[in-house]
Parts: structure tokens; C-alpha cells; sequence
């Protein structure tokens, strides 16, 4: 029996290390985030950004893009960090990509089709918080060493909607799963979620928009880098 107690030992060793590959725990308060240079968090900041650029402004898509659905799922608890992490269902994209996104929605009307929006721009300290909870699922989110293009507010997250009945189209997998499903080139699906997808991406590539191979529901703007990373609530481009 004694002989035996070494192998036990090195068992539960390996899988200790099994349990922590792939990143900290969830939420590990001891992990330090080093934000990238030039984050904005001021709104005078932000209005100076916009006076030089008014492409620069943020408008609310439920206004700019009367034809939109929305499932803001950051601002309930359905989502991976089973937290709200918005206190409002806001939708914000910068001016120029706004405007790219209801080219987009013209498009997609005339074959009978429109977008559904999951999210859009999303505040850095947002970004911090998905980091620290992404557990094992690291591939999938923005490090925010980095910041992601929805700080940037020309990121949106969607998937396509019929119009004769609201209902979403039949797509590879559900918003935000951490699978390889999620991946622009899986093509082990149903034809029909292959051709939805396809069309989703043509329609968003046509109108200046790149996706993220990782994630068939997210684009930006081309350009992306040229805007700065924002850490403003919503409550801040709200209409007086």
C-alpha cells in the first residue's frame, strides 16, 4: 500500500494542473489588468473627439435604425458571466459605422430579411469584467491588455431575423457559445445554417464591415483602430 501512495500523489498533482490549464479562475481578483494607452473616460474627452470628427459621435440604434430587434443579453443575466452586466438594453455604434449598419438593414429588407442586435458598443470596464470571468473560454473573449473593437463603438454583434414574423434564422449555434460551431469556417451544420450564415456575412462585408473568424454573429468596421477605446456609460449619449 505504501509503494502506492506516490502514484496518488502524482495523480492528483496532474490533475490539478488539468483543473487550471486555460487560463486563471474566473473572476481572480489577484490578476492584474494593465489597460491599454489612450482609453477614454471623461465625456468632455469623448466631445472633443467629436467636434474634430462628427463620425466620431455615438447614436442610439434604436433611433438611427427604426427596422432593428434586439436582444441585448448583456444586460440581463442571460449570458456567459450569468451576471447583468449593462444597466440598460442600449445599443450605441460611432456615427459612420451606424450608418454603415443601416445599409446593411436596407439591403437585408429587400429579400424579406433584417438584423437582430446583441450588442454594440460595450464600455472597457465591461471588457475587464467578461476578462476575469472567462475561465477556460480565453480564446473566445477580448483580453482587455488589448480592448475590444465594440470599446471602439464600431463592433456590433447580430444574427438575421424574417420580417414576416420576427423569428431568427436558423444559425450555427446560439450568441456567444464557446465552440468551435461559433467558427466562420466550421462547416459540419445543417445547409440551411451554412447559407444563413453566408448570407449574414456578404450582406455585412458588402457594406464595410469585416467579421472575426472566432464568431460568425460579430463585425466591425474597417478602420477599427482609428477610433479610441471608450469607458462611458450609455447614460452618457442619451438624448437630454
Amino acid at each position: 500500500m505504501r509503494r502506492c501512495l506516490p502514484f496518488f500523489a502524482l495523480l492528483i498533482l496532474l490533475l490539478s494542473a488539468a483543473a487550471s490549464f486555460g487560463g486563471e479562475r474566473p473572476d481572480d481578483p489577484a490578476e492584474e489588468i494593465t489597460p491599454p494607452p489612450g482609453v477614454v473616460r471623461d465625456f468632455p474627452s469623448y466631445a472633443a473627439e467629436c467636434r474634430t470628427d462628427s463620425g466620431m459621435r455615438m447614436v442610439d440604434l434604436h433611433q438611427a435604425i427604426p427596422g432593428l430587434v434586439f436582444d441585448i443579453r448583456y444586460a440581463t443575466r442571460h449570458n456567459f458571466t450569468g451576471e447583468a452586466l449593462y444597466d440598460s438594453p442600449g445599443a450605441y455604434l460611432r456615427a459612420n459605422a451606424a450608418a454603415r449598419l443601416r445599409e446593411v438593414e436596407a439591403d437585408l429588407r429587400g429579400r424579406g430579411l433584417g438584423l437582430k442586435v446583441f450588442d454594440a458598443y460595450r464600455p472597457y470596464s465591461v471588457t475587464v469584467r467578461m476578462w476575469l470571468k472567462r475561465g477556460p473560454n480565453g480564446y473566445f473573449i477580448a483580453p482587455a491588455q488589448l480592448g475590444s473593437d465594440h470599446n471602439r463603438g464600431v463592433a456590433v454583434d447580430v444574427s438575421l431575423v424574417r420580417l414576416a414574423d420576427g423569428r431568427e434564422l436558423a444559425m450555427p449555434s446560439d450568441f456567444d457559445f464557446f465552440g468551435p460551431q461559433a467558427e466562420q469556417t466550421f462547416m459540419e451544420l445543417p445547409g440551411e445554417e451554412i447559407a444563413n450564415r453566408a448570407t449574414l456575412r456578404a450582406a455585412m462585408e458588402r457594406h464595410g464591415f469585416h467579421s472575426l473568424d472566432q464568431e460568425w454573429w460579430h463585425y466591425a468596421l474597417h478602420g477599427a483602430k482609428e477610433y479610441s477605446l471608450l469607458d462611458l456609460p450609455f447614460s452618457a449619449f442619451a438624448a437630454p
